[in-house]
């Protein structure tokens, strides 16, 4: 890999190697070794610090929720996608007990169920899409970090199976 100048624009080029070749969008061959990418951009996705409210929420302070040491019993060993409405509070199911995952439908404060742990509050900052955690193993709960790739997840039960 390494870079040419074109027109005052740094290119990237890959040469082939091991007849193995990954062509990206908007690429050019100039050869049978070598392909140029243009508009090449480092950051394929966004990045942790285009959302703010995922590097340190703003409720994260007032409730104590967010420094529970337990983890809720695996419901899903994939994250779950929501829409958000900004300024809405949204409190996300910790223990892993409620019927309307990822967010808490209430059971945890049912005396009968012994549970211990609380729901995470979450308010978003704008209307935006969020990857909420369900194998509630997350260390930036509410949100997935990718827990449920972990051996421990991977190789507990959950209570949806597939």
């Amino acid at each position: 890999m390494g870079f040419l100048s074109h027109q005052g624009k740094v290119l990237l080029y890959l040469q082939k190697f091991h007849n193995s070749l990954f062509l990206l969008k908007d690429s050019v061959i100039l050869n049978s070794n070598t392909v140029i990418f243009r508009d090449y951009s480092s950051r394929r996705r966004p990045d942790v610090s285009d959302i703010p409210e995922l590097n340190e929420p703003p409720l994260k302070k007032f409730y104590e929720a967010y420094y529970q040491p337990d983890n809720g019993r695996v419901y899903d060993k994939k994250p779950f996608k929501i829409k958000c409405t900004k300024g809405k509070t949204y409190y996300w199911c910790s223990c892993g007990w409620s019927h309307d995952q990822p967010l808490c439908d209430g059971k945890c404060t049912l005396p009968e169920m012994k549970i211990k742990m609380k729901p995470v509050a979450f308010k978003p900052a704008e209307n935006r899409e969020y990857w909420f955690c369900n194998c509630k193993h997350t260390k930036n709960r509410p949100f997935c970090d990718g827990s449920h790739l972990s051996d421990v997840v991977q190789s507990t039960h959950s209570v949806i199976r597939r």
